[in-house]
């Protein structure tokens, strides 16, 4: 069976039609052993990171930053973290 590819797509939040980000460049910001929230869980995560992206928009000149972690909010609904976000 081939490997499953993993796409992230970021549409620009500035322009009306949504065009594509583009990613510039990425850093590894934090990575652990083992992750915070595993005692919590029965499946386990491998390991604790946060990855950031640097995002461009060709189409505006947005220049904006999206970060990516399994170190924070670890279950819920989508209203729930809406309602966390919006505090």
């Amino acid at each position: 069976m081939p490997p499953i590819q993993i796409i992230s797509i970021f549409f620009c939040p500035k322009c009306p039609n949504k065009y594509l980000m583009r990613i510039l460049d990425y850093e590894v910001r934090n990575e652990q052993d083992e992750n915070p929230y595993n005692s919590q869980f029965k499946k386990k995560a491998k390991k604790g990171f946060t990855l950031s992206f640097q995002l461009y928009c060709e189409n505006c000149k947005a220049l904006d930053f999206v970060k990516i972690s399994n170190m924070g909010w670890q279950g819920g609904t989508h209203a729930e973290a809406l309602a966390r976000v919006s505090e």
